[in-house]
């Protein structure tokens, strides 16, 4: 595999609705469809607060987890 098959997705926004529509969906669909063979999202900054203080937010990214996605803060 080339660097060319891996993606990483830096996470930097606190609002939920953007984890849901667009960081969770994109990686989930990324790895399922195979548009991507890796995948790494990078939480960091405003990301942060928000998995620390929100459950469903870490349900999703157990779920992330246990799709393949790596996750790393």
């Amino acid at each position: 595999m080339n660097s060319l098959d891996k993606l990483v997705i830096l996470w930097t926004n606190g609002d939920p609705i953007t984890a849901e529509n667009m960081v969770f969906m994109y990686a989930e669909n990324a790895l399922t469809k195979s548009w991507w063979h890796e995948l790494t999202i990078i939480v960091w900054g405003a990301s942060t607060a928000l998995v620390a203080g929100n459950e469903k937010i870490q349900g999703q990214i157990k779920t992330l987890i246990d799709t393949g996605v790596e996750v790393v803060a």
